[in-house]
């Protein structure tokens, strides 16, 4: 989200964006940021799906309310809601996670 707005990124809802709220200096979210950005990887040929990061401790956002850090959501393309990521955060449920909520698009049919 370099150079981007919270709002710029989710609001136009175009792609899924997955967004992993985090806290620089937690060891455990240190730890998830190399994860994080493995998924990051392998979700770049993805083309419905935008992969973000943030620190919520130096960037704040009105309208998220994070209970504990490291905090994971999908915002859905088309869709108002969020969803929240509940689990162990390891590379395969994290993947999981979005195969899994991703709104996606249906082709039609000729």
């Amino acid at each position: 989200m370099v150079g981007e707005t919270f709002e710029e990124v989710v609001g136009d809802r175009k792609k899924n964006v997955l967004v992993l709220f985090y806290n620089s200096w937690n060891a455990e979210s240190n730890t998830l940021l190399g994860v994080y950005n493995q998924l990051a990887m392998l979700l770049s040929g993805e083309e419905d799906v935008q992969v973000a990061k943030m620190d919520a401790i130096t960037n704040e956002v009105e309208s998220v309310v994070i209970h504990e850090l490291p905090y994971l959501v999908l915002y859905k393309a088309g869709e108002k809601e969020a969803v929240e990521f509940e689990g162990e955060m390891t590379l395969e449920a994290m993947e999981a996670f979005v195969a899994k909520n991703r709104a996606v698009e249906e082709e039609e049919e000729l």
